[in-house]
């Protein structure tokens, strides 16, 4: 019978690619579903639903991680630099960032403004705003077992670059980092200890992460325990799954 690996509609494109390493690494078949019924499953990739809690990636972690508001908010409360999520209206820094929905990824939804003006133009209740920050430079960090395995920097890969450009998947490539030395990246290092000080080492995600040269600091931007893989990156979860049982 084959092992399930349980994800959702959106993340299963990446839960696929992560299916076909597993089964290279293990020498046995899994499917991956999107049933949350079942109470077999081997693991989670992003869907915390059911009642199925496993050894790797347990829900509270998967729903910390997807609530974009909560998740600001459990670092905010630990002293880790992320933007914080307004809907309280009577004092913006301009310019800020507006979002639609905390539940839409790759820039959906996101709209940069710089004035009350544009502000209320796109304003409703339900949306929240959040100060724009500055970044130097966007990384994307793959977290497996509390260390980090993987380290991408994000290059504008579009012909003409917005004054507040967007990067995510789409208009960006994800160009591989060289973290083998352990020098280099010294302030990013303690910050994904600190987070793994947090979240223990029974678990697995991504990290996009902003360096600000203002204060020198980097800034948690978000965190995706679904992260989109490709083969390479596929290959150190499943590794990992493998050491952990």
């Amino acid at each position: 019978m084959r092992k399930l690996i349980l994800t959702n509609k959106d993340t299963f494109p990446s839960a696929k690619i992560l299916r076909n390493e597993m089964e290279e690494i293990f020498k046995e078949k899994f499917l991956v579903t999107k049933n949350e019924n079942k109470k077999s499953y081997f693991l989670r990739f992003g869907n915390s639903h059911g009642d199925f809690s496993g050894e790797i990636n347990s829900p509270s972690i998967i729903r910390l991680m997807s609530d974009k508001k909560r998740f600001s908010e459990f670092l905010l409360n630990r002293n880790i630099l992320t933007p914080k999520f307004h809907r309280d209206t009577e004092e913006i820094n301009f310019p800020c960032v507006i979002r639609e929905s905390l539940l839409l990824s790759k820039g959906k939804g996101i709209h940069i403004v710089e004035n009350k003006e544009d502000f209320f133009k796109l304003w409703e209740e339900s949306f929240f705003w959040t100060e724009f920050i500055e970044f130097q430079y966007e990384l994307r960090a793959h977290i497996v077992g509390g260390n980090m395995e993987r380290l991408f920097i994000k290059k504008w890969n579009l012909e003409e670059i917005p004054k507040f450009p967007i990067k995510n998947s789409k208009t960006c490539k994800y160009i591989l980092q060289d973290i083998s030395d352990e020098k280099r990246f010294k302030k990013l290092r303690i910050l994904i200890n600190k987070i793994k000080d947090l979240l223990g080492t029974e678990c697995f995600y991504a990290l996009d992460i902003g360096y600000n040269k203002k204060i020198k600091d980097y800034y948690i931007i978000e965190g995706n325990t679904a992260p989109g893989l490709n083969k390479n990156t596929a290959g150190i979860y499943a590794k990992f799954f493998r050491d952990f049982l």
